[in-house]
């Protein structure tokens, strides 16, 4: 591992767990309050989360990574398309640990790189392309983390990351005007 690769592990805060305090989740409990039923996120012509959605989405999500152990100082690779779902995989990584977003389609040989510098312990991908996914997390003891991206808008388990043995509370998008793709 580099210099800056290891600095980065140890800055302040990285070797604790995560507090209720969180950033992130304070800014989004904030935006929650201040515009409940704003859009704050959504694709180009699809359903919008709401503020308040976005909110109960990522701390779910958030809550369910740290009952399954994960805290400071860990990464975990977020390997989902750009859009909502990879934003949203990517807060609620954030809040918990270090996210490292990846595209999907990243050469299987710069991902083991990867994977051999970096002490990821987990990947987010999309459930119904799992490709090599399913093979390199068995292969490098990764917990592997699934978003279902073929739910549709509108349904329960919209953007909801599946974390073995643990399930979080779905979040309903609700469809508003196309003025924005996020708003915060």
């Amino acid at each position: 591992m580099s210099k800056p690769d290891l600095m980065l592990l140890t800055l302040p805060g990285h070797a604790e767990n995560a507090t209720e305090n969180c950033r992130i989740l304070d800014w989004l409990a904030d935006n929650s309050r201040q515009y409940s039923e704003q859009p704050a996120l959504g694709g180009i012509s699809s359903h919008y989360l709401s503020h308040a959605g976005l909110y109960q989405c990522i701390s779910s999500n958030s809550a369910a990574l740290l009952d399954a152990g994960f805290g400071r100082g860990m990464i975990i690779l977020v390997a989902l398309p750009n859009g909502p779902a990879a934003l949203t995989a990517i807060l609620s990584v954030a809040a918990v640990t270090i996210a490292f977003p990846i595209t999907p389609e990243e050469p299987l040989d710069r991902i083991e790189s990867l994977l051999h510098e970096l002490p990821v312990r987990a990947v987010v991908f999309d459930a119904n392309r799992p490709a090599n996914w399913s093979q390199l997390c068995a292969q490098h003891q990764l917990i592997p983390l699934a978003i279902d991206l073929s739910v549709t808008p509108g349904s329960e388990a919209c953007y909801e990351i599946s974390v073995p043995g643990h399930s979080t509370t779905p979040v309903e998008p609700t469809r508003v005007d196309d003025t924005a793709i996020l708003t915060m």
